[in-house]
């Protein structure tokens, strides 16, 4: 019995001497969730003439453009066509000087000094001059509004009436899209798993001539369309991670796994989507008409219409994220606003 109870003392001192268990760890579900924590800087511009922007850039924090049409008491006849803000001030700017300042709807920032407009052609500006390198159809409705960048040689502009164009780093050449549908969005995303980039651009009957949809998919000079079923007719807002995640807006915000499948529509708030944008499938932006502004940060939506920001009469055109810092731009009552946001944490 004594025998018993010292091989039981020797056994209960060794177990106690082992180090402990250690739970495994959970298992992987994704990247970490971003912060919905912004705060947020309401700017306005014009005098209630359809004053609009249409598009910005973030080259940096203390060098954006955002550029449009803004109409004030003093330029009626001569509007501004952007306005830039230095890291302290918005200030108002003509882009070119010409006799006559047309809207811009796109812009495209190469470095400080090179951009590439769409103000219905296409325009290089190296911030004092500005020369046409693409001269749009003038007897077709074509307006190029909007463009998409893998480097300086590669890029893409797109516009109503079907207009694709690609610039190979020496001039820009038409792309035949096959549709007469304004194609209203376009991006691209490198495929992690092959290297392959995958680009795809938006068509749909929003202001159209027609009635329809395409999702077009372009591959070099080819242009292909690739499954829609479960998508309205009016779209405006593509926005992917390849072979991951794919977005579109419009009357609804829809995804699909892979490009093959049926779209399925995500519970929203009832306001059409115009733009999508972000950083990562943790951390982007959905915004549209009346104020819309959404953030996903990789488990929820917040949604800051009629929280941190107002519901208005007008919409949000675009919205651009650098890192933690998000600009929304478009038309607030017939003035030209931008909405900045920087992360608190």
């Amino acid at each position: 019995m004594k025998y018993l109870f010292f091989c039981a003392l020797i056994f209960i001192i060794l177990l106690s001497c082992s180090e402990p268990t250690v739970p495994p760890p959970p298992p992987n579900t994704g990247p970490d969730t971003t912060s919905h924590n912004f705060t947020w800087t309401i700017d306005t511009f014009g005098t209630n003439s359809n004053s609009k922007l249409y598009d910005v850039a973030i080259i940096s924090d203390d060098n954006i453009w955002a550029v449009g049409e803004i109409y004030t008491d003093e330029a009626k006849n001569k509007p501004y066509n952007a306005v830039h803000w230095d890291g302290e001030k918005w200030t108002l700017k003509r882009l070119y000087n010409s006799s006559v300042i047309v809207p811009v709807r796109g812009i495209l920032a190469i470095a400080k000094d090179n951009f590439w407009l769409a103000a219905g052609s296409i325009v290089h500006w190296d911030g004092v001059n500005a020369e046409i390198a693409f001269m749009r159809d003038i007897t077709t409705p074509e307006i190029a509004h909007r463009f998409w960048m893998k480097n300086s040689s590669d890029i893409y502009a797109i516009g109503y009436y079907g207009m694709l164009l690609h610039y190979n780093g020496q001039s820009w050449q038409r792309l035949q899209s096959g549709t007469h549908l304004n194609i209203r969005d376009i991006w691209g995303s490198e495929d992690q798993s092959t290297g392959n980039q995958e680009i795809l651009a938006l068509a749909s009957s929003t202001y159209a001539t027609e009635n329809g949809r395409n999702i077009l998919k372009i591959s070099n000079s080819m242009v292909t369309t690739v499954p829609d079923s479960g998508l309205p007719i009016d779209l405006s807002a593509l926005w992917f991670k390849s072979n991951e995640k794919y977005f579109v807006g419009g009357h609804g915000l829809f995804y699909s796994d892979s490009i093959g499948n049926n779209w399925k529509k995500i519970e929203f708030p009832n306001y059409y989507i115009t733009d999508i944008r972000g950083n990562d499938l943790n951390d982007f932006f959905v915004v549209g008409n009346y104020g819309f502004v959404s953030h996903f940060n990789g488990l929820t939506w917040y949604h800051y219409v009629n929280k941190e920001l107002p519901q208005f009469d007008g919409g949000y055109s675009v919205v651009r994220q650098h890192f933690d810092k998000v600009v929304i731009v478009g038309e607030y009552d017939r003035k030209a606003i931008i909405i900045t946001g920087i992360r608190k944490n």
